[in-house]
């Protein structure tokens, strides 16, 4: 669950709430809805909540004209990252710049950077770009589908199985909006629990050496000096420290 997600360290970006918490759902992998009057974060990779019959797809009003039962879409794959390179605080290394990166097997050659002003381990964010890449490829697929009123305890996020005479998808719903039939037009992405889970390990970086280097015993050197400025109009000693080899 989402309540065992630990944020190390995180630079808040400028701006409104909204950008602060985009940072957190890309890092986190979660859903921030609106429930009533409240928002909800939801953790990405939960269990279909509940099955869609072929039959329930593709309402509308009664004596209208048929319209698709379930549309689908395709992203092209030149569009799509060959390699994700995800980019983060590394503790370890003094919160200097990490980076780790997980490709993906197809022809076309584009690489997709993504910052985190958050402070991670070398295994998470290898886990992340694994699960980034992944998703991308296969949130490609992408659906459109209509529902009776039925479905109105639906909300973003949610993971649904839907029916065809052909097999059953496991869709991830983005968005729903209620047409002027009062039916609910309803766009999602393909998706499945597995797809947002990884066991990568991260490569480890140079990690600075910390301890601070003895060089020799230290020198100290009396000045017979006149008073230079006037905050030193007062009984003291001048004097000079120096360490050699």
């Amino acid at each position: 669950s989402l309540s065992a997600d630990v944020v190390r360290g995180y630079i808040r970006p400028v701006g409104d709430g909204r950008g602060a918490l985009s940072q957190l759902q890309a890092a986190f992998l979660f859903d921030v809805v609106q429930t009533g009057y409240k928002l909800k974060a939801v953790k990405r990779g939960a269990n279909p909540v509940l099955t869609i019959p072929y039959g329930d797809l593709g309402s509308k009003k009664s004596g209208s004209a048929p319209v698709d039962r379930l549309g689908t879409s395709r992203q092209m794959d030149t569009v799509l990252p060959s390699k994700v390179e995800v980019r983060y605080l590394d503790a370890l290394r003094e919160y200097d710049k990490g980076s780790q990166s997980a490709d993906y097997p197809t022809s076309s050659f584009n690489v997709k950077q993504v910052d985190f002003a958050l402070s991670l381990n070398n295994d998470e964010a290898a886990k992340l770009a694994d699960v980034l890449i992944n998703a991308a490829w296969s949130e490609r697929t992408k659906f459109n589908f209509s529902l009776p009123q039925s479905y109105l305890s639906l909300i973003v996020s949610d993971v649904v199985n839907i029916e065809t005479p052909d097999r059953t998808y496991q869709v991830r719903i983005e968005s729903i909006n209620t047409n002027e039939n009062q039916t609910l037009q309803v766009s999602g992405a393909l998706s499945a629990p597995a797809l947002w889970e990884s066991d990568a390990k991260g490569a480890e970086g140079v990690v600075p050496d910390d301890s601070v280097k003895f060089v020799s015993d230290s020198q100290a050197i009396l000045i017979d000096t006149a008073m230079v400025f006037n905050s030193t109009d007062q009984p003291g000693i001048a004097a000079q420290m120096s360490g050699g080899e």
